[in-house]
């Protein structure tokens, strides 16, 4: 009778937990289904704010504006740059990572699509790929697009940013 009772209660357990999990499954979101991933995938409000508020460490947090699944310098920046090695370890003393993808080739929900539409035309982003510095309020520190160079350069520019002695690069804002 307890071999059942614990079973009963297991199955209950694991049922109870299966619309979490169909939640995280349907994100459409590899960064947020993958933990490992040091990319903060922005969804909603809540995700956003989510993500400002790591900046509280006094790290900012770079907004990645990308579309990953037709934008050639977006994935060019990534292969080149973000996906690095060196710049994921050079990152992680530097900015908090986040990304709101804008994809053409799969459907987001109409929530999402909305908040994140509304979040490019509150960040007057116009090319992809765009990559915004925000300190814990959301304010913006700089902006910067692809940038030939590597992940070395990459990171100097951001450091650089943060500090208020880099300008934004000429041609920023998208590829």
């Amino acid at each position: 009778m307890i071999v059942k009772t614990g079973l009963m209660a297991l199955a209950l357990a694991a049922l109870a937990a299966l619309p979490l999990a169909h939640a995280l499954e349907g994100s459409g979101s590899e960064a947020a289904a993958d933990s490992s991933s040091p990319w903060h995938e922005v969804t909603s409000q809540d995700s956003l704010e989510a993500a400002l508020a790591l900046a509280k460490d006094g790290k900012p947090v770079l907004l990645e504006f990308t579309g990953s699944d037709w934008c050639g310098w977006c994935k060019r920046l990534h292969k080149e740059v973000l996906d690095t090695p060196a710049f994921l370890k050079g990152a992680k003393d530097l900015v908090h990572l986040a990304t709101v993808d804008m994809p053409k080739k799969r459907k987001l929900p109409a929530a999402e699509q909305a908040f994140k539409n509304d979040l490019v035309k509150s960040h007057k982003i116009e090319g992809y790929p765009t990559l915004v510095l925000l300190d814990a309020s959301g304010k913006e520190i700089g902006r910067t697009g692809y940038q030939k160079g590597g992940p070395e350069k990459f990171l100097a520019l951001l450091a650089g940013m943060i500090k208020g002695t880099t300008k934004q690069p000429e041609g920023s804002g998208g590829g």
